[in-house]
């Protein structure tokens, strides 16, 4: 930094000069088109086996992307998680094993969805940002799956009202353990 021509008037309350530099970066609708991407698979993955019209469920698909990209805040993607997720207890009393495919979307499409409602319009942000989120998403989401194969190696296993309550509890600790402290408070 040079001093400043004898000349010059500094304002003492302008503080220093100070420059930044920024890392690589995604944009706003870098977020939003991964968004529309991620809920679109989300909703073919989930309604694949009820609706076998390839052009009705590219349809819907679009629909619920561009439902969840224009309005990414809450509940809208957890709505739509919530009806992937109903959509598959439709299907049937077994255990589907497409379950451990939308297990990374629905967290994807939520996760996305938070970022895109937290960058206006023009706003950019760096991929360093993301470094975090892709590490815990990478516990969440191994966790669940996980889970998911013990549940399907379980499911040709007779039933027993005792391995469905454990299956419940373990559940639901997994979800009391991923929930944000800032939750409880």
């Amino acid at each position: 930094m040079t001093a400043p021509e004898p000349d010059a008037v500094v304002d003492p309350a302008a503080g220093p000069a100070v420059e930044t530099d920024a890392g690589p970066f995604l944009t706003w609708w870098h977020v939003r088109a991964a968004l529309a991407v991620v809920t679109g698979a989300l909703v073919v993955t989930s309604l694949h086996r009820l609706v076998t019209d390839p052009i009705v469920l590219g349809l819907i698909a679009l629909g619920v992307a561009a439902l969840v990209v224009l309005r990414p805040a809450v509940p809208t993607p957890h709505l739509v998680v919530a009806g992937a997720g109903a959509v598959l207890l439709i299907g049937g009393t077994t255990f589907d094993p497409w379950v451990l495919a939308l297990l990374p979307l629905a967290y994807a499409t939520v996760r996305l969805a938070w970022w895109a409602a937290h960058l206006t319009v023009g706003a950019r942000m760096e991929r360093a940002a993301l470094g975090g989120d892709l590490r815990r998403g990478a516990v969440v989401v191994g966790a669940s799956e996980a889970l998911g194969l013990l549940a399907l190696l379980a499911s040709g296993l007779p039933r027993t009202p005792a391995a469905v309550v454990l299956g419940a509890v373990a559940i639901a600790a997994l979800a009391l353990l991923l929930v944000p402290r800032t939750w409880w408070r």
